[in-house]
Formats: structure tokens, sequence, C-alpha cells
């Protein structure tokens, strides 16, 4: 059996709790394999001359999350309407009157308008536009609407990701997230 000759660093590092801890990461890993039998399975003592001893010692402080709840995140699907309202009045006196509603994608600044307007408690009528008739034409009437909806996501910290199965991809590391809804977006409440 062959086992690398490496050289292992001794690194300390400090939990959240105070406690320091010590542990043996490898520097570097290009030195040759040297044979080994089976009755001998121990690493070295010491290193075979001085110059291959390269101890470092570094104290240094991470974060890790610990808890096993996913971090969730509060914020908004963003969609954006065109609303149209058309009366088609004929010499004859009859009325031709259509809804229609065409999808668009959200401009960002739209979108953060409304969450401030929402937070505020200001109301925007979402309905369609009122007909307008007039003899012997077509009246057509436009309203954009932005509809915001609650909707939170998980957090990997690990990653520095939001996950949702509505993202494309099912995940999204930087606002505004594209969903599978190419007229729906999500953006994060801290966005404002």
């Amino acid at each position: 059996m062959l086992l690398p000759s490496l050289i292992f660093p001794i690194i300390l590092w400090r939990s959240f709790k105070g406690e320091y801890h010590e542990g043996l990461f490898p520097l570097e890993n290009n030195k040759p394999w040297t044979p080994v039998s089976n009755r001998h399975h121990q690493c070295t003592q010491y290193p075979h001359s001085k110059s291959e001893m390269k101890w470092i010692t570094n104290l240094f402080e991470t974060r890790v999350a610990t808890d096993k709840v996913p971090h969730i995140v509060k914020g908004w699907f963003c969609h954006s309407l065109e609303l149209q309202s058309s009366c088609d009045y004929k010499w004859y006196e009859e009325r031709e009157m259509t809804h229609q509603a065409t999808e668009l994608l959200p401009d960002m600044s739209d979108c953060l308008h409304e969450i401030k307007k929402k937070k505020v408690g200001i109301y925007m009528d979402k309905t369609y536009p009122q007909f307008e008739c007039h003899w012997n034409s077509k009246t057509i009437l436009n309203k954009n609407r932005v509809i915001l909806i609650e909707h939170n996501v998980k957090y990997d910290p690990y990653l520095n990701l939001w996950i949702d199965p509505s993202f494309k991809n099912q995940k999204c590391r930087s606002s505004p997230c594209i969903t599978v809804n190419p007229s729906v977006v999500w953006i994060p409440d801290s966005e404002e």
C-alpha cells in the first residue's frame, strides 16, 4: 500500500460559544507516494528533515450555521398585466364589449414603488378600465397594473442562494429572481 508524504498545519478556530478547537489539515499534496507495509499503518512522528517541518498555527473566527431549520426570507411575487377594455359600437346600434389581459415583464422600479405603497396602506384599483362607447367607432382603453403577492422562500447560507420551486432552476442568487412564469419576478422584502 502507498501513502502520501504530507505536511499538515495545525489550525485553531473558535466556535460561537468561545471554545477553541484544533485540527490538522494538509498544506500541500505534491510529495511522492512511498510504499508502506501492512504492519506499518502509522505515520512517522517527525518529518525526515527540518526543512520539511512546516507548522502553521492560525487563529481565526468562523461562522457556521448550526440550526437545522431553514432560513425563511420574506418577499413578493411581482406580476405585471396590461388590462384592456374595448367597445366596438356599430352604426346599426350594436355594441361589442370585451376585456383582455396581456402579461408583461414587470419593471423593477414599478414593483418597488408598488411594495412601498402597499406597506403604507395605499390601495390601487386592479380592475379593468371602464368601457367608453361612441357611436360608429371602436374605443380601446388600457391600464397597466402591477400585482403583488406575498411569498416567502428558503435561504441557503452556505451557497448564498434563495431556493423555491417557483424559481427558474429552483434557485436564485440575485434580485429580481426570474420565475417559471415569464411575467412574474420575486423580490425580497428587504430590497426596497
